[in-house]
């Protein structure tokens, strides 16, 4: 791990700007979304960024997952994203180039397919975690994973540990 993903709780709070000494856990939290702000906004003006757009036809994965979905109960059923996240996770392992990262100022390709879900915050805020190794699951297994981070995200035990893990900067 590069010394520069390593961030003590100090320099977290100075990324995001002068702060007030939280007293509670919910200020904590929003402080907490205020710096990830903080630095993602900052990654977007300093990191390449490229986006790609285009029109899809959905209507015979919506038929298919239709059909699909009838036969199952609901807490088993698809939902689009599943089969979005999987389309591209398996378009991604096909076309290399368009998977990997940069660091130390070129491009790194990646075997491994991790793709992120934005997932917005109930209280306000977005994260973004990564069904790792996306192209190898099924898709029942990866509207699972999927079910479980949004739960997870928005339910408030992901927002507490970040919170725990910069009280306690030792740990990171």
């Amino acid at each position: 791990m590069s010394s520069g993903c390593r961030r003590s709780a100090r320099t977290w709070s100075r990324a995001a700007g002068p702060t007030a000494a939280p007293t509670d856990a919910a200020e904590r939290a929003a402080g907490l979304l205020r710096a990830i702000g903080s630095l993602m906004a900052r990654s977007k003006k300093t990191i390449p960024h490229y986006y790609l757009s285009t029109t899809l036809d959905l209507r015979a994965a919506l038929a298919w997952m239709e059909q699909y979905n009838s036969a199952r109960p609901i807490a088993e059923r698809l939902v689009p994203a599943a089969l979005l996240l999987k389309a591209s996770a398996l378009a991604v392992r096909d076309v290399p180039e368009v998977n990997g990262f940069f660091t130390e100022g070129s491009f790194q390709p990646s075997a491994a397919v991790h793709l992120s879900v934005a997932v917005a915050l109930r209280r306000g805020g977005l994260v973004a975690p990564a069904p790792h190794d996306a192209d190898t699951l099924p898709l029942e297994v990866l509207m699972k994973q999927l079910r479980d981070l949004v739960s997870r995200a928005r339910g408030g035990p992901f927002l507490a540990r970040i919170d725990e893990l910069l009280q306690n900067p030792e740990e990171l």
